[in-house]
């Protein structure tokens, strides 16, 4: 079948605009040849059903509906907007018409269960997408084309983002990825250390098992030396210790250290005379360049040492011997008393 025209109802929800976007993908293609051009028709204005025909008549002449006239991608069955089907919508319909591959589904299910979301329990934020739709209907009652062509621009980069994310971000994951295991107190939290320029690793490495490890701190370093400490704010880490021994480092490593008071190498932000290391505390992040200050030179410690740094101000791991026995500080004699970690400066209080 060659689809010559889709049929939607009138201010179409986000829900049928994204069936049409699922439709309009290379699987949606190769099953329905033709809707990439058809043109789209609302149901009830440019589209009047005729008496005795049903859907099924249609369909064979061309038509698909989406959320309308009961058919198999109208979530109301028998057209009843009363009644819908349990846990359905006109998306995760189209979804399983068109058979996709389980990698070829991954790029969709946040987008499914977003638009099921606010499908289904429609108090969305109001500057969220679909409350956006809301917006563009009301402001143009006879040109439901406008919010047709925004939202689809949105969403087809939304989910060639998604689909760079599982079949780039994933595979470089896994085979690059270093994962080291930490323990915070009692805590324990895995560190990944990988090198790459593929975006979306470090968000990769922070989804749960299978994909992920559910990384709390990720440490990325691209090809061009600038480097970039992510964490998982649900871990809600501390990372005042990190950036300052960065700071320091950095430092030390470039042979001028102008500051090292631990409060000024510890705020948010970056710092005039140190600008290589911008700490964000709300995220919290720590980056030495990043996609908006390409500007930024990379970074002058190696990478093996700035994952030794993240370790030991985190954790503690690595430092004395007699320091963590007595629980006391050994001053000068320790390599770390520079940096004035949390650890350290409770033990220098006794």
């Amino acid at each position: 079948m060659r689809v010559r025209a889709i049929v939607t109802h009138n201010r179409p929800h986000l829900d049928e605009i994204a069936a049409i976007v699922a439709l309009r993908t290379k699987e949606g293609l190769a099953k329905y040849p033709g809707v990439d051009t058809a043109q789209i028709l609302i149901w009830g204005k440019d589209f009047i059903m005729e008496d005795g025909r049903s859907v099924a008549d249609y369909e064979q002449e061309g038509h698909l509906f989406l959320g309308v006239g009961g058919g198999r991608f109208d979530e109301h069955p028998n057209g009843d907007e009363q009644i819908i089907r349990q846990d359905e919508c006109c998306l995760s319909l189209v979804l399983r018409d068109l058979g996709l591959s389980e990698q070829d589904r991954r790029p969709w299910e946040l987008i499914e269960e977003f638009v099921k979301d606010v499908d289904n329990n429609p108090t969305a934020s109001p500057f969220d997408i679909s409350s956006i739709v809301k917006n563009i209907n009301a402001e143009f009652p006879n040109n439901p084309h406008m919010a047709i062509d925004w939202v689809m621009t949105a969403l087809q980069a939304k989910c060639a983002s998604q689909l760079r994310f599982f079949k780039e971000a994933g595979p470089e994951y896994r085979s690059k990825a270093k994962i080291r295991p930490l323990k915070i107190g009692d805590r324990k939290i895995n560190l990944v250390v990988i090198k790459s320029d593929i975006e979306g690793v470090a968000k990769f490495a922070r989804l749960p098992e299978p994909d992920g490890c559910r990384a709390a701190v990720v440490i990325l370093q691209q090809s061009s030396g600038r480097t970039q400490i992510f964490t998982n704010r649900r871990e809600k880490l501390n990372m005042d210790d990190v950036a300052k021994a960065l700071r320091l480092e950095e430092q030390i490593v470039r042979g001028k250290v102008i500051i090292t008071d631990w409060k000024t190498l510890s705020v948010d932000g970056t710092v005039e005379d140190i600008p290589w290391w911008h700490y964000q505390k709300r995220g919290p992040n720590i980056f030495n360049g990043s996609l908006s200050r390409p500007d930024v030179k990379p970074t002058a410690i190696p990478l093996k040492r700035i994952e030794e740094l993240v370790v030991v101000a985190l954790t503690g791991e690595g430092l004395p011997h007699d320091c963590q026995v007595s629980g006391r500080c050994t001053k000068d004699a320790c390599k770390w008393w520079k940096y004035t970690f949390y650890y350290c400066r409770q033990r220098q209080k006794k």
